[in-house]
């Protein structure tokens, strides 16, 4: 029997940095050329997850011929029912907003280039950008590896396969908060071919888990006072 995969849903830039490099017209309004910093390496977020610089180099090459043939693509929001498998792990070509042309390790930070696309949620990601309105950078990932629910203690990614980086909402709150809030793993299970939804929480353990969480982020907002 193999073994349960983890899939990652974790904010790793709440205020993306980004510079338009080009703006032009499209048929649902115009499309975006922009320069941005997609995540930080070896930074330890509110969520309790951290991403090795070397690790992220690794994921970043396995993807390159994507990049090359304009095939790695993002959505704006991620998807909403975590319980589909193959939707929450895939992309949607319906929902895309767009398309990420250059993808690199620079210093401490993953750095590249999108392009907003000729779609509706293109269209909406390329007017937000345009309005300088503040928008997140949310990774989605694969991982065989053991990743706590709770955040108590700090996960470190030593491999994973990346599915995305989506464009989120940044809410008008701390990074602690935002972290906390906008991240979550789920245990996909093993015999994922015949059932075809995640495993449930209990309520008790769903309990524990927000607890946890709630917990967390209020130390870390009260240490920022």
């Amino acid at each position: 029997m193999a073994e349960n995969r983890y899939l990652i849903r974790s904010m790793v830039n709440p205020n993306m940095e980004y510079s338009i490099v080009a703006d032009t017209k499209a048929g649902y309004g115009s499309k975006v050329k922009a320069e941005a910093v997609f995540q930080k390496c070896d930074d330890t977020n509110a969520n309790g997850m951290r991403f090795p610089k070397r690790v992220l180099e690794k994921a970043i090459s396995t993807i390159r011929q994507e990049i090359k043939a304009r095939h790695f693509l993002g959505e704006l929001d991620h998807p909403d029912d975590i319980n589909d498998i193959n939707r929450i792990s895939t992309v949607s070509l319906k929902s895309v907003s767009h398309v990420i042309t250059d993808l690199r390790v620079d210093g401490n930070f993953v750095v590249g280039s999108f392009e907003t696309l000729d779609t509706p949620n293109g269209a909406i990601l390329a007017s937000l950008l345009k309005d300088k309105i503040k928008v997140g950078v949310s990774i989605r990932a694969v991982t065989d590896q053991n990743v706590s629910y709770g955040f108590d203690e700090v996960d470190t990614i030593e491999e994973f396969n990346l599915i995305s980086y989506d464009a989120v909402h940044n809410p008008a709150y701390s990074d602690a908060y935002v972290n906390s809030v906008m991240a979550s793993v789920f245990r996909m299970p093993s015999n994922s071919k015949e059932n075809k939804k995640l495993l449930e929480f209990t309520e008790e353990e769903f309990t524990q888990i927000i607890s946890s969480a709630v917990a967390q982020t209020v130390k870390k907002l009260s240490k920022k006072k």
